[in-house]
């Protein structure tokens, strides 16, 4: 083969190790200590683990894997122009292929537990209470829904995403009682009582 065909040849193969590279090293990121010197330690150690797994494509390993790869090219016989060219369209599709692998496998992996992650954060919340606090008891005197209503208004247009009826468990939860669960009328108000 010329030595302008291997180099097209390994110019997409290179790309294709540096695709598989990012997928794994953006796998194991979010996996790392928070620590720096931590972090440091997971990444070399993930690095070994993938030498000792037998990715001599990986790390110190990779510039000699490009040398034999380049060294059988070169032996091997010129393809055709069509061989060629269908080599170098297969090996531009093979990250999207990769892509589409990884989107499929992960939708087989479970879900972490505890389920879905928070709406607000614990700050966000006493302050989204204090909030619907402040319009009940306020200058405009809003009954409880109207002021949950509004205060998901504002949090949405600050982009944090929250449904009233979410809003809603939360004031419960704050206010000391079950969700659904009706407040007690106030005194001298009991329906069938005698209200005089």
């Amino acid at each position: 083969m010329r030595k302008k065909t291997a180099e097209e040849f390994l110019a997409k193969v290179e790309g294709i190790l540096n695709t598989i590279n990012e997928v794994a090293l953006g796998i194991s990121n979010p996996m790392a200590p928070s620590d720096e010197a931590e972090r440091e330690d997971f990444k070399k150690g993930f690095k070994e683990g993938m030498d000792l797994a037998g990715a001599e494509w990986q790390g110190p390993g990779r510039s000699k894997f490009l040398a034999k790869l380049k060294k059988q090219l070169l032996d091997a016989p010129e393809p055709s122009q069509a061989e060629k060219e269908a080599s170098l369209a297969l090996a531009d599709n093979i990250p999207s292929q990769l892509r589409r692998a990884l989107f499929t496998a992960t939708k087989n992996i479970p879900h972490s537990h505890g389920g879905p992650p928070r709406a607000l954060k614990p700050d966000q919340v006493s302050a989204a209470c204090k909030k619907i606090e402040a319009y009940r008891t306020g200058d405009e005197h809003l009954d409880t829904p109207e002021a949950i209503s509004r205060v998901a208004r504002e949090l949405n247009r600050k982009k944090h995403v929250v449904s009233e009826k979410t809003l809603r468990r939360i004031w419960s939860k704050y206010i000391g009682q079950e969700p659904g669960e009706r407040k007690k009328p106030a005194i001298g108000f009991i329906k069938g009582a005698d209200n005089q």
